[in-house]
């Protein structure tokens, strides 16, 4: 069974470290020792340690990564010793983790016109359930000169007898220009952090909503709040942010972990659909 930790004795059983040896390689922010030995292939053999042991004679808590011996000619051998600091990679996580590298980006959302603001509840040109039965049925009038004159049926059997209101007749004109979506833009929040040790990513069906996420934004000096129109004016809407990405990816078998994690900010979230909180993202 391995010893917990591994040491090498210089001059044990005519093996000697070699003079350049170890060689430190502080690469993809990670801090290892390569060290090598050369002497009898039966000692090197005896020697070799097993990987996850710990190094007693290396400075921090250097850890064996891998090892490879190898026969040289005349019964010797060379041996090839791997150790990362595991200190080395916690200080560096921790010193990148603590500066995350904040981006926004804005997302074009398409809605039907009649879903606008100005035809919503206080809007310049409100409509009642009456008014949108109204152009509904306006829409599917057949008579084209009815529809010219934003008349519409109140029955099948009828004639084109009722006229729109003069709100809704401002939807159907936009509707008789071919103007039956508007577009809405949307802050998606983004947050990359880079580290040696793998971080877990959160279930995507575990999703969060967070309210007013740029207290957290320290570092992004961009409004990321929504301005809409209500009444003739233009008002400043409070957000809600759900968490729609979290992915950590690698680099190579060495490099480091990088986390991506995204927030998607809304007017409204349903409740019914989506896990409610009143956690502010980190």
């Amino acid at each position: 069974m391995a010893t917990p930790t591994w040491k090498w004795k210089q001059g044990v059983d005519r093996v000697q470290e070699t003079p350049e040896s170890p060689e430190i390689d502080t690469r993809g922010g990670r801090r290892v020792y390569n060290r090598t030995f050369l002497g009898e292939y039966a000692a090197l053999q005896d020697r070799q340690p097993t990987e996850g042991q710990r190094v007693e004679d290396l400075p921090g808590r250097c850890v064996v990564t891998s090892f490879v011996l190898s026969k040289l000619p005349g019964g010797r051998g060379r041996l090839r010793v791997s150790a990362e600091d595991m200190d080395y990679a916690s200080s560096v996580r921790e010193r990148e983790e603590s500066q995350p590298q904040y981006e926004i980006e804005w997302v074009q959302l398409e809605k039907p016109i009649e879903q606008h603001p100005r035809y919503g509840t206080g809007g310049a040109s409100e409509l009642s359930d009456e008014d949108r039965a109204a152009v509904d049925a306006w829409r599917n009038e057949p008579n084209v000169a009815a529809r010219k004159d934003r008349k519409y049926r109140t029955t099948p059997e009828s004639d084109p007898d009722a006229t729109l209101s003069e709100n809704a007749q401002n939807l159907a004109d936009k509707i008789a220009k071919g103007v039956d979506t508007y577009l809405v833009f949307y802050p998606v929040v983004r947050r990359t952090r880079t580290t040696n040790i793998p971080s877990t990513a959160s279930d995507i069906n575990t999703q969060i909503l967070a309210k007013n996420l740029r207290a957290k934004l320290r570092y992004v000096d961009i409004p990321i709040t929504l301005w809409v129109e209500r009444s003739s004016a233009w008002k400043e809407v409070d957000l809600y942010y759900l968490k729609t990405a979290d992915r950590c990816t690698r680099t190579g078998n060495r490099g480091a972990w990088e986390r991506i994690e995204e927030w998607t900010g809304a007017e409204t979230w349903d409740p019914d659909l989506y896990h409610m909180t009143t956690e502010v993202a980190p």
